[in-house]
Parts: structure tokens; C-alpha cells; sequence
């Protein structure tokens, strides 16, 4: 009987042994979880040249009243700006863009009642991109209540 429950011992410590380490050897082969990375694109200029995007990011330029602010940043290297602009009313809008650390102006313009234009930096300009820094999008409907959107995107080239 000893030599039976010892054969039964040995083989059951075997099998612990075996799984326990087909445990451990499929735990240790894991990949880390994939890390958040920039978005690539190729740029349409040329094809080989990737294009790094900082951000992305939509707002929103309805507060009831007849003139609104969006404000956002652009960080250094990420200057070639895109910006779709939307007027969803039916009376025109008058959008501007400015650098709030040196009160440059860099457009201003009237968008139709619902029309929307869209503005790149590289275009409009501004081939070497834009200063980093804070910037204010001011749209203005006179005497009509503002109501439009924007989408933007700042990426290290055009």
C-alpha cells in the first residue's frame, strides 16, 4: 500500500509541476498591453513623409448668445493647423482666429448661414506652421444667436 501512495503522490506532484509551469511559461510569453501612440497619416505632398497629429478635437459655438469663444493650444512642433468651421444657423457668422500671447490675428472671415469652410494653416500662409501657444477662435453673429461647430487638428505637417 506505501508504494502505491507514494507512486500516486509522485505522479499528482508531476502533474502540479507540469501545469504550474505551462502556467507560468504562457503568462511570462504575454505582450504587454499595447501602449496609446500618436496618429500617423501620410501626408498627401508626399506620400514617404509621415505625418504626426498632436490632437484632435471638436467643439462646439452655440451658447445662446450672439458671440462665442472656443479656445485652445497648439504644442511646439504640431503648427500645421486644420480647422473645419461650421455655421449651422441661417444668418452668416463672422469667425476669427488669434494667437492670444501676441494678439496676432491670423483670419478673419464670414461664413454664410449654413455653410462651413475649412482653413489650413499651410494654405492660408503659414508653410513653416504656427506659433505654440494659446489661441482664441471668436465667432460673432451681430445681432443673431451663434450656433456652429469646429473641428480641429494640429500635426507636425500639412
Amino acid at each position: 500500500m506505501k508504494k502505491t501512495g507514494s507512486l500516486v503522490a509522485t505522479i499528482a506532484l508531476a502533474v502540479l509541476i507540469t501545469a504550474s509551469a505551462t502556467v507560468m511559461a504562457t503568462t511570462n510569453n504575454k505582450t504587454p498591453p499595447a501602449q496609446p501612440s500618436p496618429i500617423i497619416s501620410l501626408s498627401e505632398a508626399n506620400a514617404t513623409t509621415p505625418v504626426v497629429v498632436d490632437k484632435s478635437w471638436h467643439d462646439v459655438a452655440n451658447n445662446g448668445s450672439a458671440t462665442v469663444a472656443n479656445i485652445f493650444s497648439i504644442n511646439p512642433n504640431y503648427g500645421h493647423l486644420k480647422l473645419l468651421l461650421k455655421n449651422l444657423s441661417s444668418q452668416p457668422v463672422t469667425v476669427n482666429l488669434e494667437h492670444n500671447d501676441t494678439d496676432k490675428l491670423y483670419f478673419s472671415l464670414k461664413i454664410p448661414g449654413n455653410s462651413s469652410y475649412t482653413w489650413e494653416s499651410f494654405d492660408q500662409g503659414y508653410p513653416q506652421s504656427m506659433r505654440a501657444g494659446v489661441y482664441t477662435l471668436a465667432w460673432s453673429g451681430g445681432s443673431a444667436v451663434v450656433n456652429g461647430t469646429v473641428n480641429g487638428e494640429a500635426a507636425t505637417q500639412p
